[in-house]
């Protein structure tokens, strides 16, 4: 029984050293105790085509990877902690963000930068990190319905819940306030205004938008990576020849290593497509990597 403890174990940290390059999620609160990873679960983990998944606090947050269009909800079903979807309110879907999170989404081709409610489970692969209401969409100038993106962590458990709200024009005015200034009081007072006043309140179009530099470059899928050039040179020759198959080294500290990458891609929309193929599904290390 010890030996079979043992090997488990040596089994459990040997899987544990893979790293996603441009997929990075950072907890700085993992820094404490191990003992209290518990205590930053806030759902019970679940698991989606065999992946699994463990939704928690985080204190940080920064990830780069595709963004979809929300498919799976229409105009008033409830989203996954039971506020109402409507494709013209700045919304997304995540698989372990805390829900309602806040958060900024960059376009990662031309530096535009609004900030978005996740409020939804979603973006279930490595690639496809987070799915986005269409006017997300429009206000990044992302015009297909896929693009590259980078996240970062506002803040999240807000001590508001946009279902309070019962109209559409109320969840807009919710969405768009600062959150310290939020009540379900303001809504109501705000809800009582007239039509022909609703024109005088602050147009948020305005304001919704900033834009930061963005270092752009070669895209490629990471399927996996080593410490050892032999090792991805016979990974590497295991594939179809007909696949754009190369390695790229890569540094991260002072550790090399040796990336095997398919790409690069010029056409978004082919690398989403294609990170669904069957072939690369089972990899837990895919991933983007920008160059």
């Amino acid at each position: 029984m010890k030996n079979f403890f043992l090997l488990s174990l040596f089994i459990l940290f040997c899987n544990c050293t893979a790293v996603n390059i441009a997929n990075i999620a950072k907890d700085e609160l993992s820094n404490s105790n191990p003992d209290d990873f518990s205590s930053l679960i806030i759902e019970p983990p679940y698991e989606i085509n065999g992946k699994w998944f463990y939704p928690k606090n985080y204190e940080s947050f920064n990830q780069i990877g595709v963004a979809s269009k929300i498919r799976n909800l229409e105009v008033g079903s409830k989203t996954s902690n039971g506020e109402r979807y409507h494709p013209d309110v700045f919304s997304g879907a995540h698989a372990s963000l805390a829900l309602p999170s806040m958060i900024s989404v960059t376009n990662l081709s031309n530096g535009y930068t609004t900030n978005v409610r996740i409020n939804h489970r979603g973006g279930y692969s490595n690639i496809n990190t987070i799915e986005l209401s269409p006017s997300v969409f429009n206000i990044l100038g992302m015009n297909s319905d896929v693009g590259i993106v980078e996240i970062n962590l506002i803040n999240q458990n807000e001590t508001f819940i946009l279902k309070e709200a019962k109209t559409y024009n109320a969840e807009k005015k919710v969405n768009k306030a600062p959150v310290s200034s939020v009540s379900l009081e303001t809504i109501d007072t705000i809800e009582e205004q007239s039509a022909d006043k609703e024109s005088t309140l602050p147009n948020y179009e305005n304001n919704d938008l900033t834009i930061k530099e963005v270092q752009t470059g070669k895209i490629y899928l990471n399927i996996t990576k080593f410490s050892f050039k032999k090792s991805a040179i016979s990974f590497k020759d295991g594939f179809k020849n007909d696949l754009n198959i190369n390695i790229i080294v890569s540094k991260e500290g002072d550790k090399i290593y040796y990336n095997v990458v398919l790409g690069p891609f010029d056409d978004i929309e082919e690398l989403y497509n294609v990170q669904k193929n069957d072939i690369f599904k089972h990899y837990e290390d895919l991933s983007l990597l920008i160059l």
